[in-house]
């Protein structure tokens, strides 16, 4: 506990907890405990990947960029939640609660250096850069929910990792028919569904976060398919894993760290966060992007059944249709950039 207590002091925010339950990705629970308090929750915040800023790594071409401080922290929130699937996915939702430390196993560290800070690799602050030349970002932008949802379905659909599928919502909608032609292309009579990797920009307000969409988004970080929450509060994206009473958890990139060489032995202590830090959930800007990871048919058909239940009520975080209208017939949902990115100003 001791790195606990030393990153906590620096930041100046001792963590306080009541004595509710907090619920963190994939739906996980974890209850104050009579003789260790919240330590199982500490250890599971702590094993969770973290990326932030990183200096002196290759410029980013065509630019001249070696440091992602001060414009990068939307792309390593995204990295954060696509590691997270890339967990689920290869590893299972019960690793979270199972791992009790930072120590990586083999098939970790070939995940963690997908994101290695350099440009021949998948999920690097480089592609996701680069890419963004493609929707009028230069390298150097900030990056806003809807904008880098489409770079993580991108960057998943070029890669293909293990047959995962990936559907990004189109107007804060899921389509049903979409979902179903992405999940089942490419399948075998042993594995006739695709694991899903669901992305969907939503914007919950106009300047402010409207205060009616504060237990659904309570509600749907308790989804066993939830990761998480990609978006912030003005001037700052974060990757929000976890929510207790009416405040979140987060992971927050704004740390500037040296860009880690992966070779063959490489420290993974700079990816692990040594504390939580909590906001009130009031304080987030109403622009974010949700993911949702589903494993198989029935945890999508689960999924579905609870999403469509809460789009019938009055209010909704998104929607769920069945079939999508003739603009939105592409698996990718086509998700344009113009005219959504207001998003939020990140730094």
């Amino acid at each position: 506990m001791d790195a606990y207590y030393n990153y906590a002091s620096q930041k100046g925010e001792l963590l306080e907890l009541s004595e509710s339950e907090i619920i963190m990705l994939g739906g996980h629970v974890f209850s104050k405990d009579p003789d260790c308090g919240f330590q199982r929750f500490l250890e599971a915040f702590r094993s969770i990947t973290w990326f932030s800023y990183r200096k002196d790594f290759p410029p980013i071409s065509p630019s001249s960029y070696s440091s992602d401080s001060g414009w990068g922290c939307m792309l390593r929130s995204a990295q954060m939640m696509l590691y997270q699937a890339f967990v689920f996915h290869y590893l299972g939702r019960d690793n979270l609660a199972k791992n009790k430390g930072t120590s990586a196993g083999p098939l970790s560290l070939e995940i963690l250096r997908w994101f290695a800070d350099r440009a021949d690799v998948p999920y690097s602050v480089h592609k996701f850069a680069q890419l963004g030349l493609n929707y009028g970002k230069a390298v150097g932008e900030w990056f806003g929910p809807s904008t880098v949802a489409l770079a993580m379905s991108v960057l998943v659909s070029m890669h293909q990792p293990k047959e995962l599928a990936v559907v990004t919502g189109s107007d804060g909608t899921i389509y049903g028919d979409i979902v179903t032609r992405a999940s089942t292309t490419g399948t075998t009579k042993t594995c006739p569904w695709n694991p899903l990797l669901l992305l969907i920009p939503v914007r919950l307000g106009l300047d402010t976060l409207n205060p009616m969409y504060i237990p659904l988004i309570r509600e749907v970080m308790s989804w066993p398919q939830s990761l998480g929450i990609i978006g912030g509060k003005p001037r700052s994206a974060m990757y929000f894993v976890g929510c207790q009473d009416d405040n979140v958890f987060f992971l927050d990139p704004h740390t500037v760290q040296p860009s880690i060489q992966m070779n063959d032995h490489f420290s993974t202590e700079s990816f692990h966060c040594p504390a939580p830090r909590k906001m009130p959930l009031n304080s987030l800007d109403p622009s974010m992007c949700i993911g949702f990871y589903c494993k198989d048919h029935a945890d999508f058909n689960d999924f579905w059944r609870r999403a469509t239940e809460m789009s019938r009520r009055e209010h909704s975080l998104f929607s769920v249709e069945e079939e999508a209208p003739e603009y939105a017939t592409d698996e990718k949902s086509e998700l344009t950039v113009e005219g959504f990115e207001d998003d939020i100003v990140v730094l």
